[in-house]
């Protein structure tokens, strides 16, 4: 499975048990031609960003495949948003963020 589709596994579980919960993706991994790709980094966008973002927690979450890692940008990403506050997952898969997300809310 690819990291996409890990992804939408996790939204499927997690709009069926938590309907209420408000949370967004952010696209930052998607080919782009150059003239997008310059717009988005004008208006913000920035390498390293989380997948998934989860407000009422303050949780983010990074999809990666079975065997994925995280990129260079998302290792120095991660303690500053850490330092702030801020929970970071990295799930291998959609199972490994169903289990971290439930451990994370405190629901066995």
């Amino acid at each position: 499975m690819t990291e996409t589709q890990h992804q939408i596994n996790f939204i499927n579980w997690l709009e069926y048990h938590y309907p209420h919960l408000i949370y967004w993706h952010t696209p930052n991994g998607e080919i782009r031609n150059h003239i997008v790709g310059a717009k988005l980094k004008k208006m913000g966008v920035k390498r390293g960003v989380p997948d998934l973002f989860i407000p009422q927690y303050k949780c983010f979450i990074e999809f990666k495949t079975l065997k994925g890692k995280l990129s260079k940008e998302q290792k120095e990403l991660k303690p500053h948003l850490e330092s702030y506050g801020y929970v970071w997952i990295t799930a291998y898969g959609f199972l490994d963020a169903i289990s971290k997300f439930k451990s994370m809310i405190g629901d066995s």
